[in-house]
């Protein structure tokens, strides 16, 4: 897994051991932060809204948030996922909320402030990727049968669209573009 920060200082990479490695471009350090059962990382990712928080998902279904200042755990949820947790989002409008999607085909969202799980989405397929769109209320889910589907999270657990991206093989990455990249 390997995640590069927004402004382009570092770099996240998880590893099949169960760490995390952050690499300062600017200043060409590492560190290095453990999972608590080192198991292996699938994602990683930083909150948009506080820099210094990151969130690592890992294969035994488990979801941790470190505070990158103190290198301490700021939450943890272990297991929660009953299979691989592959995937992360941070919200784009709530500095909060952090979701994770796995391949128990389901969406955890998680209030990281309270360290509680506040949502629960239930899908038809295992899910290899997660990202939450600009408007903080739309979600796409990749799935591993190469479909891409998409949630009003207004409107309770029933898709709302559907594509055929590249059957039959997982969407293991999505990235965003911003509306205002293309308008300029």
């Amino acid at each position: 897994a390997v995640h590069l920060s927004a402004n382009d200082t570092h770099v996240i990479c998880g590893t099949t051991g169960g760490e995390v490695q952050m690499h300062s471009l600017a200043a060409g350090q590492s560190s290095v932060l453990s999972l608590p059962d080192k198991q292996a990382v699938h994602a990683v990712r930083i909150s948009p809204f506080r820099k210094n928080l990151l969130a690592a998902s890992s294969e035994d279904g488990g979801v941790h948030v470190w505070d990158t200042n103190t290198r301490a755990m700021h939450a943890s949820f272990p297991r929660q996922h009953s299979a691989t947790a592959t995937s992360l989002s941070f919200s784009t409008v709530n500095h909060l909320l952090l979701a994770s999607g796995g391949l128990d085909k389901r969406i955890l969202f998680y209030d990281i402030s309270e360290r509680k799980i506040v949502k629960v989405l239930p899908t038809d397929s295992p899910l290899t990727s997660l990202l939450f769109l600009e408007d903080g209320i739309t979600m796409v889910a990749g799935t591993s049968l190469g479909r891409l589907i998409t949630y009003d999270l207004r409107a309770g657990s029933k898709p709302v669209a559907s594509i055929r991206a590249h059957e039959p093989r997982p969407i293991l990455a999505m990235e965003l573009q911003h509306l205002k990249a293309l308008q300029t």
